[in-house]
């Protein structure tokens, strides 16, 4: 790239280099002289932010004064040139920015490449650019194929590079494959001279082809000639980079940044700029084609002269930019002041969600703010935007996201989760972490174009772990005082370890079962997510537009009485299962998460030709794989129908070419068209299309996919499931019935998979589609089971004639067949799981007293002693652990039952602790007295001859000991102190003859009791 002296000299000057300063990290763009976030203080020298022409790359001069507050007759600026003087870390860096690369670089070439799919061979990549969807049903042509001629185009290419920028460049920011091509054919096509030669690196471009197309382009543009000319071969060759169809026929492009086309340059503003013009911004791209004027138009700071011809003069407000002493103009405060560091709500919305709902009343561009671009109905007819039905904005399609009051989460924005995040960082390219893009989580359907995948906030980093990501104890975010969840969630129930068959991962880095709370296998979103307005619940291809077919509340009710009907199916929270230290991650699950499910109505080829010219038709095997499908283009299956417009002015088809088998059908689409509900519609177009060629066999396929729903958090006091609730009674009532039971929500009820249509009176009907041949309808819906497994549901009922289609049962999409969800159903109570049950510690085992006629329990060291607990909830309800200790520190095993071996002396107390399900605990303790067994003949008498006295001799005493304490079985006690002897005797005389029993205690300084002796002695007087 080439710049002007004024232009390197305005890029030394803003390239000075970094002051830190403290500073607003979401600040407007610093003035002159004010350092930004990044620290880079703006050249006071300058007034304003260089405004670069689109076209030269040079400084914008004006040619005169202001006439009538407008600098007149200059041409289109490059947002992407003029941040680029600073911001060229990020601009070098913008396929890290997947709403300009797309995933681009990612089209699977050779096949069987990244993003190649053997049973779809008609997708070229798993990223945006390539990637194909029964929601979207386009198909990118092969990118690095040349064609034949045009008729081998028309009938090999349904989109191109450039008809895919001007269908998603409305709302793709410019760069990626908007201006670069890296497999073989490159753009920008600006020559370095008019006549094609290439000055290699000192050009204005040195990423030129090669010289023979360099002149081709030239010749192209100074003596344009027809294709079908015999000097053909010197031209650009038929690709699908340089030409597209419209119209059935074959449109070229004009690249060159001279022409009537231009390229979508990165556009800085279209995020960071408050207020920018979306609208204006996609009519030049969708309406005009004039790619080149989308940025300027879109900041809002000029407009295009309406006598200027293709618009190449833009009139500059003066109030909008300031005339430098250099003579060029730079953007004013007005402007800058504008602009952010972080994306503000309403710039993202405007390709993201509505912000209104339809034909709302006052003063609201309800179509500005309702619609994805400028195929918004006018009041004429014939404009090119009526061409094509119009789109709605991609989320109210995908999830129903609609930027209203609901979501709690408002007042952060977008950026306050998508941005601060502390996962990424913006503007390092160096940095491990870079990227210039809004965060995102992880997308289930598409994970092979997931490079930015976690990097949004997830409920856990606020709600859980307080912003502390790494586990460092340090936040790293900022997480706006979110409060934690685990109090409610555990007077709820739901951290309740009663949940079986939880899986994580082990030690060894594989999935494992175990069994966990309801927070392993439920997400937030579940429970906290109610959808009260409109989502698309299919996109209907079958007569060669887009039409949408909605559930929910009526388009123009912004929460109306209606909710989305979610269904439930299982997705992985993270893909990291083990952490760069080798251990299991913690935050590893398999989630059941809350998805709309979109189907995409669209016509298959099972004949025995190629239609979509991939080189495989339905059925064949691909290397292995069978092909699933062969899908027919739009604008090949549009041909065959008769074309009207509706109330609003859009384009609809209204019957079916050369037949009245649309004429009595009393149900439409939402935007008025015929849709295929019976099957007399379905043969007569299967026929319309083989009486053309008997090579194509048409098949009405409904294929659905599920969208993630994460938008929407309701406040707890409106909607949350298996919240806690009061009786009349004031009793507690445990939330389980919102998902157990007949009437739960989460696997119980039925899916609608098509949506409403509209009978004539315009009320609502949900959508069937009946059939007689089996082959004649193909109907699919993608989920997900516990073990992660990807499967397929069918919703054809096949057992009754005609066949139609039906409602799914939401525990379908889990994998539940019947008997799974009825066992979840049966009988499901919070009492039965032990939920409100209070634990009662209760020592049920009875010990074996050494020493009945001693108080209290005696029991011998060395002994096991059988230790039991009764059950600790009523009914042996709830799953309790009960936990055995002693005052000396033995060691006592958990369980219910147990048991406990003393190797000391004295004392001992026994405490049971139980802990029910829920956390709460009760104790009880027991004493006993832990003393040695007498060994045999420690205790002996010796009777004295002719007397009723004798001496009792006891030896082998534990010691240290203090005293013993006789007693001698006729009454009498006597305490003996023996300070430390092993074997003591006492004297005593009886009163009478006989069998005495002695009890002999042993004593310890401190009063403890050591041992205790017994030994059944015979007194003879007669001796």
């Amino acid at each position: 790239m080439r710049f002007s002296p004024g232009a390197l000299a305005v890029l030394l000057i803003m390239s000075l280099l970094l002051l830190m300063q403290p500073q607003n990290t979401d600040a407007a763009h610093p003035k002159p002289g004010e350092s930004g976030y990044r620290g880079l203080t703006f050249p006071a020298a300058l007034p304003g932010i260089p405004l670069f022409d689109y076209f030269t790359r040079s400084p914008i001069i004006p040619t005169g004064p202001a006439v009538n507050g407008f600098y007149k007759g200059l041409p289109p600026f490059s947002t992407k040139v003029s941040c680029n003087v600073c911001h060229y870390d990020i601009v070098a860096n913008e396929s890290r920015n997947r709403h300009s690369s797309m995933s681009y670089e990612k089209i699977a070439l050779p096949q069987y490449g990244v993003g190649y799919d053997k049973s779809m061979p008609w997708i070229s990549g798993p990223g945006k650019f390539g990637k194909w969807s029964p929601a979207y049903n386009r198909q990118l042509g092969n990118m690095n194929t040349t064609y034949t001629s045009e008729a081998d185009l028309l009938k090999k290419l349904d989109m191109g590079a450039f008809e895919f920028i001007t269908e998603c460049g409305v709302c793709h920011v410019g760069g990626g494959p908007a201006v670069s091509n890296p497999y073989g054919f490159t753009f920008p096509w600006r020559i370095s001279n008019v006549f094609g030669a290439d000055r290699g690196a000192g050009g204005i471009h040195n990423n030129l082809d090669n010289v023979q197309r360099n002149q081709s382009i030239a010749n192209d543009f100074i003596f344009p000639l027809l294709i079908s000319s015999p000097y053909y071969p010197l031209r650009v060759p038929l690709n699908p980079w340089d030409y597209f169809v419209t119209d059935n026929s074959v449109k070229k492009v004009d690249w060159a940044q001279w022409g009537y086309n231009g390229t979508l340059d990165l556009d800085c503003l279209m995020c960071h700029q408050e207020g920018y013009n979306h609208l204006s911004r996609n009519e030049e791209i969708i309406r005009n084609k004039r790619l080149y004027n989308a940025a300027t138009l879109g900041s809002g700071i000029a407009v295009i002269d309406p006598l200027a011809g293709e618009g190449f003069n833009m009139d500059y407000d003066a109030s909008k930019v300031i005339l430098g002493a250099d003579g060029s103009l730079y953007l004013s405060f007005s402007v800058t002041d504008k602009m952010t560091r972080f994306p503000k709500g309403e710039n993202c919305v405007h390709c993201h969600m509505p912000t209104v709902v339809k034909n709302e009343a006052g003063n609201v561009d309800w179509k500005k703010s309702f619609y994805s671009y400028d195929a918004i109905p006018s009041d004429n007819p014939a404009e090119p935007g009526n061409m094509k039905p119009a789109r709605y904005l991609s989320d109210m399609v995908k999830r129903g996201d609609i930027w209203n009051n609901d979501e709690v989460h408002k007042f952060l924005e977008c950026a306050g989760c998508h941005s601060q995040t502390g996962k990424f960082q913006a503007w390092k390219p160096a940095d491990a972490n870079y990227m210039h893009s809004p965060g995102k989580g992880y997308d289930p359907i598409n994970p092979g174009s997931d490079e930015f995948g976690g990097t949004v906030k997830f409920c856990y980093d606020c709600h859980i772990s307080l912003g502390d990501i790494n586990g460092d104890n340090v936040p790293d975010m900022e997480t706006f005082g979110a409060p934690l969840g685990d109090s409610a969630h555990s007077r709820a129930g739901l951290l309740t370890n009663i949940v079986t068959k939880a899986r994580r991962i082990n030690t060894q880095g594989v999935e494992e079962e175990f069994t966990g709370n309801h927070l392993d296998v439920i997400s937030c979103t579940t429970c906290h997510i109610k959808k009260q307005y409109a989502a698309a619940r299919s996109v209907d291809f079958s007569t060669g537009g887009q039409f949408y077919n909605f559930v929910g509340s009526p388009l123009d009710q912004t929460s109306g009485p209606e909710s989305i009907d979610l269904a439930y199916s299982w997705k992985e929270t993270t893909p990291v299962r083990l952490l760069p230290n080798g251990t299991p991650n913690p935050l590893w699950r398999r989630l059941i998460y809350p998805f709309n499910y979109v189907t995409g109505v669209y016509w298959n080829n099972i004949g025995s030709k190629d239609a979509n010219a991939d080189g495989f038709t339905t059925g064949m095997s691909n290397n292995g794989e069978i092909v699933v499908g062969d899908p027919f283009f739009q604008r090949s299956v549009k041909e065959n129908f008769v074309i009207s417009v509706n109330s609003e002015n859009n384009r609809i088809p209204v019957g079916l070419l050369n037949s009245s088998v649309f004429d009595t059908q009393s149900i439409k689409n939402d935007e008025g068209a015929v849709v295929f509900t019976r099957p007399g519609e379905i043969e007569a177009y299967k026929n319309l299309v083989t009486s053309k060629d008997a090579g194509f066999v048409p098949q009405l396929v409904l294929e659905s996919e599920p969208y993630l729903i994460t938008h929407n958090v309701l406040a707890k006091s409106r909607f949350a499931l298996g919240k806690l609730s009061t009786d009349i009674n004031g009793a507690t009532v445990y939330g389980c019935s919102d998902c157990h039971g007949a009437t739960g929500g989460v696997y119980n009820g039925q899916i609608n998979m098509i949506g409403k249509g509209k009978r004539p009176d315009n009320s609502p009907l949900p959508l069937t589609v009946s059939w007689n041949n089996p082959s004649d309808v193909l109907t699919k819906a993608f989920y997900w089971d516990k073990a992660g497994n990807k499967k397929s549901a069918s919703f054809s009922d096949l057992a009754v004639s005609p066949k139609v289609t039906k409602f799914l049962n939401r525990g379908e999409f889990l994998g539940y067949d019947t008997t799974r969800v009825a066992e979840l159903n049966n009988n499901i109570s919070a009492a039965a799981y032990g939920l409100g049950v209070n634990p009662v510690a209760n020592i049920s085992s009875v010990f074996a007293d050494m020493d009945t006629q001693t108080p209290g329990i005696q029991v011998y060291i060395s002994v096991a002693q059988a230790l039991a607990a009764a059950d600790a909830q009523a009914g042996n309800v709830g799953s309790s652990t009960y936990t055995w200790t002693s005052n000396d520190g033995t060691a006592i095993a958990a369980g219910q039952t147990s048991s406990v071996t003393f190797t000391t002396v004295g004392l001992k107390s026994i405490t049971l602790k139980v802990v029910d399900e829920e956390g709460k605990s009760s104790q009880i303790t027991q004493n006993v007295y832990a003393v040695a067994a007498p060994a045999a003949n420690q205790v002996t008498w010796a009777d004295a001859a002719g007397s009723l006295g004798g001496v009792l001799t006891i030896s082998a005493l534990p010691t240290p000991n203090n005293s013993l304490r006789i007693y001698w079985g006729d009454g009498k006690v006597e305490t003996v102190i023996i300070n430390g002897l092993v074997t003591a005797t006492r004297a005593h005389t009886y009163v009478t003859a006989g069998n005495k029993l002695v009890k002999v205690y042993v004593y310890s300084s401190a009063g403890a009791q050591l041992a205790l002796f017994t030994k059944t002695i015979t007194v003879d007087g007669a001796n």
